[in-house]
């Protein structure tokens, strides 16, 4: 139900729904037709472009919303943007999905958009596409690692402390993959059935026996990670590189920031022997056996290790 006031007389209009419409009014006295574009939401409309993607990134990550709605969202700016635009807001800086999927894995992206335009701003109507995973699988994981996260106990600890329970959770709960490894490095395209390449893996696929850790490969360590830093309110990255004493071999990990500095932690590495390590935990510039790609040279890492 709309109600509005006109001349200190209200007119009740009821079944409009939220969004935009068109209403139309016959003045009794002059017969003329007086029409109104009406905006009904409790949405703000956004001029500011980061505040735009940070409310998208909101509703990208409602997924029971999203789920309902049959994969459609609306969002208003005054500004006009395009369907590479709303692609381009769905991934971060490091080329990430939202979320911290590995780009190759859960891929979302927008698959069409209808713009609509109003006297004074646009309202964008977009339809997501989800490619390998479904709403219930995803609500699954998001489900899955606030329970990982909540059992970690993070709350009140200092930024080094949840930094190394997380870190210990993370090598300690994976096993390296050296199957995937291998099918990787041979070329073979990636297979989801046998290659184990996210965070999902590490919290769904079936334990080992003895050990209760999951397969998975580099970028299923650095996702993990990932997720449960940002969700304990540290800042985080995913980086892309390689192993210095190999020209062929990609490879991913973390930089964290601690107490102000960022540093580098690759969690891969320090959890492939049967005992969690050290040795490349918060690591400051000069990373042992790590070269970072060029895209990634020009971050603020300490000059120093974590002391």
């Amino acid at each position: 139900m709309l109600d509005v006031t006109m001349y200190d007389q209200k007119l009740i209009v009821r079944g409009i729904k939220v969004g935009s419409t068109i209403l139309k009014v016959i003045d009794i006295t002059s017969q003329e037709v007086l029409t109104y574009q009406l905006h009904i939401d409790q949405e703000e409309i956004y001029n500011n472009q980061n505040n735009l993607i940070d409310h998208y990134h909101q509703k990208l990550s409602d997924l029971n919303t999203l789920k309902q709605n049959n994969s459609l969202l609306s969002i208003y700016s005054t500004q006009f943007y395009s369907l590479h635009d709303f692609n381009t807001f769905t991934y971060d800086q490091e080329g990430q999905h939202l979320g911290g999927f590995y780009l190759e894995d859960m891929v979302l992206r927008a698959k069409s958009l209808k713009v609509i335009t109003q006297k004074d701003f646009y309202e964008y109507v977009i339809e997501i596409d989800h490619d390998y995973w479904n709403y219930d699988m995803r609500i699954a994981y998001e489900q899955k690692l606030e329970s990982v996260y909540q059992s970690l106990q993070l709350n009140g600890l200092s930024d080094e402390a949840k930094v190394r329970r997380i870190h210990d959770y993370v090598c300690k709960n994976i096993i390296y993959d050296y199957k995937t490894y291998s099918r990787n490095i041979q070329g073979k395209p990636i297979d989801y059935s046998v290659d184990n390449y996210s965070s999902y893996d590490v919290l769904f696929d079936k334990p080992d026996p003895s050990t209760g850790a999951r397969l998975a490969v580099c970028t299923s360590y650095t996702g993990l990670f990932l997720r449960l830093a940002k969700k304990a309110n540290l800042e985080v990255k995913t980086v892309l590189g390689r192993p210095s004493n190999s020209l062929n071999t990609s490879h991913v990990w973390n930089v964290v920031k601690v107490n102000g500095q960022w540093y580098q932690i690759d969690c891969t590495w320090d959890g492939s022997t049967e005992n969690t390590t050290y040795e490349y935990y918060l690591k400051g510039r000069k990373f042992r056996d790590h070269i970072l790609d060029k895209e990634f040279q020009s971050l603020p890492i300490s000059q120093n290790d974590y002391a």
